[in-house]
């Protein structure tokens, strides 16, 4: 199914997609939705509507991957105001296709808007890959970065049990919430070694 064309009023949201047979399948939300979900509405709506993709049903598999990527951007830049994500995603990328003693790589990172200094070393550096493969894939460790990758700092926090800052309703998910104790309303994005990549951001 193509990811429904979506269309947001002002008290709802309907999604309508499209069937085989030019059916149409309508789906509603009575939730009042947010101004910045109508934003983001909006602008994957356009963006559906610009990009060079098959307009089948079903899409190739390199084209949902695009897709969600290009759909993730706008969140992103809508929840951070940083609206270049082309390194960070490159490089979770290319972390995907390495492993470690045939295991998947894990990588949390906490992503801050001011920019490190020039000289600061580069996460995705070629020489030092090897050693950052092993850092910051626990529960507890993670690199502070900027946008462009730049790290300012690796450090760890104290177990999940000596904190208790986030509340026990909150979504984020229990292995993320040791780093979100620090992260402050700076982005997280963790990569798991399942390859999922997920970003959160606390309300601390």
């Amino acid at each position: 199914m193509i990811p429904g064309v979506f269309c947001g009023e002002s008290d709802f949201l309907r999604i309508e997609a499209l069937e085989d047979n030019d059916s149409s399948i309508k789906y509603y939300c009575t939730v009042p939705l947010s101004p910045q979900i109508e934003e983001f509405i909006s602008q994957c709506f356009a963006s559906w509507q610009s990009v060079p993709v098959s307009r089948d049903i079903h899409l190739h598999s390199l084209e949902e991957e695009w897709l969600q990527q290009k759909f993730a951007k706008i969140w992103l830049t809508i929840v951070t105001g940083m609206d270049d994500w082309r390194e960070i995603f490159d490089y979770f990328r290319a972390l995907n296709l390495r492993t470690r003693e045939n295991l998947a790589l894990g990588k949390n990172v906490i992503i801050e808007e001011s920019v490190a200094e020039e000289s600061a070393v580069k996460l995705d550096d070629e020489l030092l890959l090897t050693g950052f493969d092993w850092l910051a894939n626990s529960m507890y460790t993670y690199f502070r970065i900027d946008r462009n990758l730049r790290i300012k700092e690796f450090d760890s926090v104290a177990p999940l049990s000596s904190h208790n800052a986030i509340d026990s309703q909150s979504l984020l998910p229990i292995f993320l919430r040791p780093i979100a104790n620090v992260a402050g309303h700076h982005l997280i994005a963790s990569a798991a070694e399942t390859g999922d990549l997920l970003f959160a951001q606390s309300n601390n």
